[in-house]
């Protein structure tokens, strides 16, 4: 290993350990944090095809990369997330994110003007969903870590949808047929 390669080893240790992540001798350190093979991405990040399992304690190389695998990690359940809060260091820097479900908030129901004598009704898609994640940072550290993560939702999730359908439509068959049909 070159002097300068073990120099960047060595800073990045350093903040491993500040962060009380285990780097032991067998294991590369990146293997601890997740993100850590997009450290020195310039362009878009690359969609994530493989299931992300995600759960408070998860630590991320820097705050861009934590976003991405939370938007990744909520796309092939079939619902979107938006980035309901941001504070910052003195620098400008993010040190706090909240993420939510984007059908949370309060459901609003709006009239829209009558025409004709007829009043309609015009819908929100906010449901008042609770999924919400924390994500924070230390002052000089770039590593993010999941301090909350609550991982419900009160609806059905669009891709549950279905399995729902065709597990009710199976139930009514067979008490229809009888446990033969």
């Amino acid at each position: 290993m070159s002097d300068k390669e073990n120099e960047v080893l060595v800073n990045k240790n350093e903040i491993y350990k500040e962060n009380e992540i285990s780097v032991s001798e067998d294991e590369p350190y990146f293997r601890n944090i997740l993100g850590s093979e997009f450290e020195d991405y310039n362009s878009d990040l690359p969609l994530i095809s493989t299931l992300i399992e995600i759960k408070e304690g998860t630590k991320f190389i820097s705050m861009p990369i934590a976003i991405h695998f939370i938007e990744q990690h909520a796309r092939p359940k079939n619902f979107a997330i938006f980035k309901y809060k941001n504070e910052t260091f003195p620098d400008g820097t993010s040190r706090k994110r909240v993420l939510k479900c984007d059908l949370g908030g309060r459901y609003k129901e709006k009239l829209l003007r009558p025409a004709l004598g007829k009043k309609k009704n015009k819908g929100s898609k906010k449901q008042g969903c609770i999924w919400q994640i924390n994500i924070t940072r230390k002052f000089n550290s770039p590593i993010v870590t999941i301090t909350t993560f609550n991982n419900e939702h009160n609806y059905i999730p669009a891709a549950q949808i279905p399995n729902y359908f065709g597990i009710m439509a199976a139930k009514i068959c067979q008490n229809y047929l009888g446990p033969e049909g």
